[in-house]
């Protein structure tokens, strides 16, 4: 058995008993060149009979938990968000001091912050965009998730602000944005 390139993936793969591709299963027929086992793996443009496929290398790690972690808060966020907007908000408390009340009714308007449809919707984007990061598509969309994530709109803001920073660094990273279509 002998490694082989794979016109739909691009892979160097062993082909199954079968003849197939053990990733994409598609047919690997005898006129795809034979590479020899201690060649390095490059990832190059396959062409196959049915149309050119650019080969994509599998996802990098430095890509994947930045990715899971942007997607991850975004959903936790709109859930926070929903839950804003549909419980009952408590009673802001009484204070004889009017410099304590007025304290307690901006950490009230602070805190109901987080109940707004424009934050749902800034989440929700979020969680796309790491979607997107996972799917490595539309790079201006996961650049996009992970500046939202640094939003300081609900208690996410404090895991956020780490997560944020790395997935925008591992973005602008040239090889992870040459994987992006």
């Amino acid at each position: 058995m002998e490694l082989q390139i794979c016109p739909g993936c691009g892979m160097k793969v062993f082909p199954k008993q079968d003849g197939s591709c053990p990733s994409c299963s598609r047919s690997l027929t005898a006129e795809q060149p034979i590479v020899a086992a201690a060649e390095p793996v490059v990832a190059a443009l396959a062409v196959s009979a049915y149309a050119p496929v650019a080969a994509r290398p599998p996802m990098p790690i430095k890509l994947m938990i930045p990715g899971i972690l942007v997607c991850l808060l975004g959903a936790i966020g709109a859930l926070i968000s929903i839950y804003m907007m549909i419980a009952p908000q408590p009673v802001a408390a009484r204070f004889d001091d009017p410099e304590m009340q007025a304290a307690a009714n901006r950490g009230r308007a602070v805190a109901g912050m987080a109940a707004s449809p424009i934050v749902l919707v800034l989440y929700l984007v979020a969680a796309v965009g790491g979607l997107a990061m996972l799917k490595r598509q539309y790079w201006g969309l996961a650049l996009a998730g992970a500046i939202l994530s640094l939003v300081p709109c609900s208690f996410v803001f404090c895991l956020g602000v780490p997560v944020g920073i790395w997935s925008v660094i591992v973005l602008s990273m040239r090889d992870v944005r040459a994987g992006f279509r």
